[in-house]
């Protein structure tokens, strides 16, 4: 699943021509491009929202389990 970062289009754009000059690098990002147009992503600021949800929720499960 690829993570799409809210960034400049100049950065975007860098980012991208440096992908591009390796082998590797470019097979990836291609993979990443036909993620995007199956849909396949995820926001990271929504991920980061979750993530944090979670931390809370186990740090309260803990919580109840320590018996504070």
């Amino acid at each position: 699943m690829s993570i799409i970062n809210h960034q400049s289009d100049k950065s975007k754009h860098d980012e991208t021509e440096y992908l591009l000059k390796s082998p590797a690098n470019a097979a990836h990002l291609a993979k990443s491009i036909e993620q995007f147009k199956s849909n396949n992503v995820t926001d990271r600021e929504a991920l980061n929202v979750r993530m944090k949800g979670l931390d809370e929720l186990t740090a309260q499960a803990q919580k109840l389990d320590m018996g504070y």
